[in-house]
Order: C-alpha cells, then sequence, then structure tokens
C-alpha cells in the first residue's frame, strides 16, 4: 500500500536524487522491508509448526505411557489376585482334602497359563538324583509321561530353577525335600513371556507352592 503511494509522497527532488531516482530507491527500501518482514513471519510459523509437532509427539508419547502404565497395573493386580488365591487356598490347612489338593493344583497350572500364554503345563514331583516322576498333575488328568525326558529332570541341579529345553519350559521349586522337587513344565507357550522375570519368579513361587502341598500331603497320607 506504500508503494502504491510513493508518486503521491514523494513530489520532488530528493538532494542529490531526481524525483523518480527517489520514488525507485523509497519502491525498492519498502519492497525489501515487505520481503524481510515476510521471511521473518514465515520463519516464525516453521517454528511454531514444529513446537506444535513436538507437543503432539510429547502427547502421544504421554497417552502411550498412560496405556502401558494401566497396563502394567492391570497386570500386576492380576498376578497379585493369582498369588492371593493360590496363598489363601493353602493358607487353612484343616480343609485340605484330596478335592482341594485337586483344586489348588488346577489353580496353578491355569495361573501358569495365564501368565505364559500357553495352552497347557504340568506339575511334576520327581527326584532330583534319579530324575523319576513320583507324581503329575495336568488339566483334565492329562499325564506329561514320556514328554520329559529323565535327563532333563536329572540335570536341572539343585541351584538351577529355570530351563528351556526344546519341547517346554520348566520351573523348579526353591527348595528340595529328601530328593524330591517340585516342577512346573509349560507347553506351547508365547516366547516373550519368558523374558519377563516377574513372571519367571511367579512361575519359581508356584512350583515351590505346589511342592508344599505335595510334601503337605505326602505327609498326610504317611500318617
Amino acid at each position: 500500500m506504500l508503494a502504491i503511494l510513493v508518486p503521491d509522497i514523494v513530489t520532488r527532488d530528493f538532494y542529490f536524487l531526481t524525483e523518480n531516482r527517489a520514488q525507485e530507491l523509497c519502491i525498492f527500501i519498502l519492497g525489501v522491508i515487505g520481503f524481510s518482514i515476510f521471511l521473518v513471519k514465515e520463519k516464525q510459523i516453521a517454528i511454531q509448526e514444529e513446537k506444535q509437532k513436538k507437543s503432539e509427539k510429547k502427547i502421544n508419547e504421554t497417552a502411550k505411557e498412560l496405556v502401558d502404565s494401566y497396563n502394567y497395573i492391570g497386570e500386576v493386580n492380576r498376578k497379585m489376585d493369582i498369588l492371593m488365591n493360590i496363598t489363601l487356598g493353602l493358607s487353612d490347612r484343616s480343609e485340605l482334602n484330596s478335592a482341594k489338593e485337586k483344586e489348588i493344583y488346577t489353580s496353578i497350572i491355569e495361573a501358569s497359563n495365564s501368565l505364559m500364554k500357553a495352552k497347557r503345563s504340568h506339575l511334576v514331583f520327581f527326584n532330583s538324583k534319579t530324575g523319576k516322576i513320583d507324581k503329575e498333575f495336568g488339566m483334565n488328568g492329562g499325564k506329561i509321561n514320556g514328554t520329559l525326558e529323565t535327563q532333563e529332570l536329572i540335570d536341572f541341579g539343585n541351584k538351577v530353577n529355570v530351563k528351556k529345553t526344546e519341547r517346554c519350559f520348566l520351573a523348579c521349586s526353591y527348595k528340595t525335600v529328601n530328593d524330591m522337587r517340585g516342577c512346573l513344565a509349560v507347553f506351547d507357550y508365547n516366547p516373550n513371556q519368558e523374558d519377563s522375570s516377574n513372571n519367571l519368579e511367579i512361575l519359581k513361587f508356584l512350583a515351590s507352592q505346589a511342592f508344599f502341598l505335595y510334601c503337605y500331603m505326602e505327609k498326610c497320607e504317611e500318617k
């Protein structure tokens, strides 16, 4: 707008510049100023767009972290429920009988399947020296014999609690009593689940709880 009005503003010679030259110079200066303002504003817009992109990225990351946090909290609560239910089942020994024993074993196997996203799990109570299976429990009375080799159980060793074989994932009880030991054998599971240290600790805990029940029931049977 100012450039259009230059001929009306500059109407005479200006020092050493003629009227036409002065008008041309004013139009040039106004053009430079206008172009400079355009560049500055364009840069400001680019900065604002970059900030907006960063803000959107941060919001998306925050939303993802919130979802992951909620999923983690839900997973922890689910695991706590699993452990509490099994622990409560073992707390009142006066109610322990064959039916209750089977119920607790079933709960442990279901917990193992849930944790490892597995199709099936088995509880095995074996002699740590000979590898001979004394007792086993699977869903619907399923047997594990022929699937686990004796050497796989012997190779566990007293200081090893977790082992992966070609066919399954094994988690053993912490303790050995009279050379006997409890083990959870998990088949057809999601490999990603074995990377979770929490899951492994819970599996060892479940195997130990099952072994505790096995020892208690065996002792009752001897009496």
